[in-house]
């Protein structure tokens, strides 16, 4: 696992900052100059059909499952209003993509549901972009217009994760093992941690699937799982 223990230097916190109410104004402000994230056009048809060449993709596992009642335990699962029926759909989706000269592959776990996406584990080394994989997977079983949270567990990623644990949490002076941040709309630190890795995820999905300026990013939380990983969920509402 990566090391995760080194705090990120001040000028990272501007810059995650600076970076997060960019994207904030942009899903926010459809007339705000500069985004170049485009409508996401990848279907799940389209992904898993095409022949081999300069993309192969693979779906390694697919299965129903019950609820994800133990990757949200923590998080205030009450206030997502998601189902606890058996209709959630499990998947390991793997690519190779050609990088200059050398075929790498990227995995792509998820569960999705109802309104939820859930991004288990994600190694993306070359090839498309997260959020049009996520946008794909869900729309084919659960129509993206239905989307309301973005959840990222056992993160790894060292932007999100060293920020979190090393500036975040330190701040909020609590030393609980397993309470849950909630970074409200518009503040610092909301902004923050939009402006990291996971955070820009999260925002490139919700400006490549909702036209813009008709559903914000309401709030994101955080908060470490029974096995002491960090975890990092985005509601998405309505704007108006």
């Amino acid at each position: 696992m990566a090391d995760i223990s080194h705090s990120p230097m001040p000028e990272d916190t501007r810059r995650y900052r600076k970076l997060g109410a960019q994207y904030q104004k942009w899903i926010d402000d459809p007339s705000s100059k500069g985004c170049k994230v485009a409508t996401a056009t990848l279907t799940r048809e389209r992904m898993l059909g095409q022949p081999p060449g300069s993309a192969l993709w693979l779906m390694e596992e697919e299965f129903l499952t019950g609820a994800p009642k133990e990757d949200l335990e923590g998080g205030d699962p009450v206030s997502m209003n998601i189902t606890l029926e058996r209709v959630y759909v499990e998947t390991v989706v793997t690519n190779k993509s050609k990088m200059m000269g050398l075929w790498l592959k990227n995995t792509y776990h998820h569960i999705m549901g109802p309104g939820i996406i859930i991004a288990a584990n994600i190694s993306r080394k070359c090839g498309p972009h997260w959020n049009e994989i996520a946008q794909a997977l869900y729309d084919a079983t659960f129509k993206i217009q239905t989307l309301r949270h973005i959840v990222f567990t056992d993160v790894v990623n060292l932007e999100t994760a060293r920020y979190v644990e090393n500036e975040l949490y330190p701040k909020c002076r609590n030393n609980s093992e397993r309470f849950c941040l909630e970074l409200q709309y518009d503040t610092p630190e909301y902004q923050k941690i939009l402006g990291t890795s996971l955070g820009k995820a999260a925002a490139c999905l919700v400006l490549s699937t909702f036209p813009r300026g008709t559903m914000r990013i309401s709030r994101a939380l955080t908060w470490r799982s029974r096995y002491g990983s960090v975890t990092v969920r985005f509601d998405i509402i309505p704007a108006r």
